[in-house]
């Protein structure tokens, strides 16, 4: 029903990674470096949204009187 999402694929590497007594395989490193990567770069969005656009959103509803969202 939902589209494989980032922490889908993370979790189910996870879960292949830790069968057996195998070092992880190079393909599977170089996919957690590249999932992490994604991952970072959303958390890093989240955080932008958080600090900067949530401010100004907060701004221009109070300009119009209206009540704020608040993160707490």
């Amino acid at each position: 029903n939902f589209p494989i999402r980032l922490n889908n694929k993370v979790g189910h590497l996870g879960s292949i990674m830790g069968v057996g007594d195998n070092k992880p395989t190079d393909q599977a490193l170089k996919f957690y470096d590249e999932v992490g990567a994604a991952i970072d770069a959303e958390l890093a969005q989240l955080e932008k949204i958080k600090t900067e656009d949530l401010d100004a959103l907060n701004e221009m509803i109070n300009n119009q009187k209206i009540n704020a969202i608040k993160i707490n």
